[in-house]
């Protein structure tokens, strides 16, 4: 049946005179409808379109156009409408979830010249499977069941990631006594050293001390017209672009790499890196980002947009990049960028960066230290990556009817 059959819809209203003066009512926006801002008060109006938790939204305007909502308490935005149907004869929950499976569908079927707009006649077109009440109860429940696990998962990710955080200032500023406790100035001695506090052990030390004493130690790709598009070929030394680590872990597909031949990496042989070099990208928004070319890695010569540091082996370079991490994160690395047209890290000023420098014993366990947190949240987003997946089926599955519910299909689901 299409959606037409049974679905009106009422448009909101933007604040206009006020109802009652000092009273005010949540004003809702796609943002708060998506817990990602605080909500707006406005005065309250007679023109409101009010809604309950749990009403049926639509974004009909602007740039995500067809996103649907669960409503939350307050007055409808101008920019939405609300849904009104027979609840006696349709579970709220089971049309919220048939409604969002063609959000994708309704969002690319967007018009207007100007501001994007939801178009009526292919929203109210839209065909769902008639299914009787408890049957459509079932599958809410099976669905929101997934919800929830969901954003069990979202939550505990962001709780160890901000964990994570903490727990990354803390060691890198103070890191580990001979106990593994994490030194405070009240229990330990703590000096001020090139600008830096740290505790009374540690060095500091410029980027330049940290990397290895080897010729080419730090250094960037070849120079514009020793490595150009003429260069590149479908195999030999792959090339390694900034945009493998501007995620600030190493990532590349099989597709992505670029190749150049034997002869002119020898030619560039100082561009050239190997696995557990610390890779930078050097030109672009997202300069100073960097991650360890893996282990399993083959050498490589880096390009143009990227630079490379080769740890000193009396140093830890996952300590190194751990640190460089950190650093960024913190826009520690911004006066180090270049004002040209486009950002890009001045080397020599990298160079003479300073950072503190713990024992390598100590540098080993700060990073295992992080590590661990890293690990539980990676694990944490595997299974919400599982459950994310396990929700589609569902929804592919029991929307469409291909899979029919029974209450011993629903305990097993």
């Amino acid at each position: 049946m299409q959606l037409g059959s049974f679905l009106k819809y009422q448009k909101g209203k933007a604040p206009s005179l006020a109802k009652d003066e000092g009273r005010e009512v949540i004003y809702l926006s796609p943002d708060y409808l998506r817990n990602k801002a605080e909500p707006t008060l406005v005065p309250d109006y007679n023109a409101k379109v009010e809604i309950e938790d749990g009403d049926l939204i639509l974004l009909w305007d602007g740039s995500n156009a067809g996103e649907f909502f669960k409503g939350k308490k307050g007055a409808l935005s101008s920019t939405m409408v609300k849904f009104l149907f027979d609840e006696i004869k349709y579970n709220k929950e089971f049309l919220f979830y048939q409604l969002k499976s063609f959000e994708e569908f309704l969002k690319a079927q967007t018009n207007g010249s100007g501001i994007p707009h939801v178009d009526k006649e292919i929203l109210l077109s839209i065909s769902i499977n008639e299914l009787d009440k408890p049957e459509q109860t079932k599958i809410a429940k099976i669905l929101s069941t997934a919800d929830k696990a969901i954003e069990q998962t979202e939550k505990l990710i962001a709780k160890y990631q901000h964990i994570k955080t903490g727990l990354m200032q803390d060691l890198l500023t103070k890191g580990l006594d001979a106990n593994g406790n994490i030194r405070s100035e009240q229990t330990h001695k703590f000096k001020t050293e090139k600008g830096l506090r740290v505790p009374e052990e540690w060095r500091v030390i410029s980027v330049e001390q940290f990397a290895s004493n080897a010729k080419y130690s730090i250094v960037d790709g070849p120079f514009g017209s020793n490595l150009k598009t003429i260069h590149y070929r479908t195999s030999g030394i792959p090339i390694i672009q900034s945009g493998f680590v501007t995620n600030n872990y190493f990532e590349a597909d099989e597709d992505e790499y670029l190749f150049v031949e034997k002869e002119l990496f020898e030619r560039e042989i100082r561009s050239k890196a190997v696995p557990g070099d610390l890779i930078m990208a050097k030109i672009g928004a997202n300069c100073g980002t960097c991650a360890l070319l893996p282990q399993d890695h083959p050498v490589s010569i880096i390009a143009g947009n990227s630079l490379k540091i080769s740890v000193d082996k009396r140093n830890y370079n996952r300590y190194l990049e751990i640190l460089f991490h950190h650093l960024y994160s913190i826009g520690k690395f911004e006066d180090l960028k270049s004002t040209t047209a486009q950002p890009a890290m001045n080397m020599q000023q990298l160079k003479q960066f300073f950072i503190p420098r713990p024992e390598r014993e100590e540098q080993v366990l700060i990073a295992d230290r992080i590590d661990s947190v890293a690990k539980m949240i990676n694990d944490e987003k595997k299974k919400l990556s599982k459950l994310q997946s396990l929700k589609t089926g569902l929804m592919q599955d029991l929307l469409s009817g291909k899979v029919r519910v029974t209450v011993k299909e629903e305990a097993t689901a």
